[in-house]
């Protein structure tokens, strides 16, 4: 027996700032994404304020609800921000079983990630009898801004990397009774494949796909793009990630959503009632 897992994942760009208007027309396109791609879970990366949470919970209806509270743990008191930035919606009409979620923090990074508390969350998603277990993140980049509004030049910390990040998430996931169950999405703020091999994972996007790509640095121009985006595994996949683009979804944040098809076959011996 194997299940199949129907995601999505996408960088709704904080930066851009908040707007209802945006956030709804980007509602809409997730509502119609989920249609053609019968998408089973929803991941967002850059969810900074309570407010854009409350619309996009809103806006998606009883059928997609928020699984996590990316305010879990934050920097600013009083006020809903400085969170994970990371919410995860899952397609409740599906009926499938959730687990316990789990809520993870990185140490804070040395640039503008120290506004937030960005780590990772585990959810547990029971499908067909088969656990797959999503890790939701969307990692701390390794450089400072010295001139947040001018050039973006790298920094790279030494204590703190996306290797050890990874690592972070992976040594949780070899935890699992089932570790080949484990999926890492998000935004991992790097294209660099040979990190992800480094902690024994795979990276689902298609090596061929330059023209198009999911992620680039804000405002600096089509000359700096950057597959970012990004489904991992500890096991090869036969499918590949797809990534979304028209002229509007171009508008509406830096980066594009992609959306990939999963297979997990059951484990000898495992088996949830």
């Amino acid at each position: 027996m194997a299940a199949e897992l129907n995601l999505l994942s996408y960088n709704v760009c904080g930066a851009c700032g908040y707007s209802k208007r945006r956030l709804r027309r980007i509602a809409r396109y997730l509502h119609a994404a989920a249609t053609k791609y019968d998408l089973d879970v929803i991941v967002l990366n850059e969810v900074l304020w309570g407010g854009e949470y409350d619309v996009f919970s809103l806006a998606m209806g009883d059928d997609w609800a928020p699984v996590n509270d990316p305010f879990f743990q934050k920097k600013i008191p009083l006020l809903r921000c400085g969170g994970s930035g990371v919410m995860v919606l899952v397609n409740h009409k599906k009926g499938f079983q959730l687990g316990e979620v789990e809520h993870h923090t990185f140490e804070h990074a040395a640039s503008i990630d120290r506004l937030a508390t960005k780590g990772f969350t585990l959810i547990p998603v029971i499908k067909e009898r088969v656990e797959i277990n999503l890790f939701a993140t969307h990692l701390q980049a390794e450089y400072t801004y010295p001139n947040l509004f001018g050039t973006r030049f790298k920094w790279p910390r030494e204590k703190w990397t996306i290797q050890a990040q990874l690592q972070q998430m992976v040594s949780r996931g070899k935890q699992l009774s089932n570790p080949k169950s484990a999926v890492y999405v998000g935004d991992m703020n790097t294209d660099d494949r040979n990190v992800f091999k480094s902690v024994g994972l795979h990276s689902a996007l298609r090596h061929d796909n330059h023209n198009t790509v999911c992620g680039t640095y804000y405002g600096d121009g089509d000359e700096n793009k950057q597959d970012l985006d990004h489904v991992l595994t500890h096991t090869f996949q036969s499918n590949r990630i797809r990534i979304l683009h028209n002229s509007e979804l171009k508008r509406l944040s830096d980066h594009f959503p992609i959306v990939m098809r999963l297979h997990f076959p059951q484990s000898e011996g495992e088996g949830v009632v």
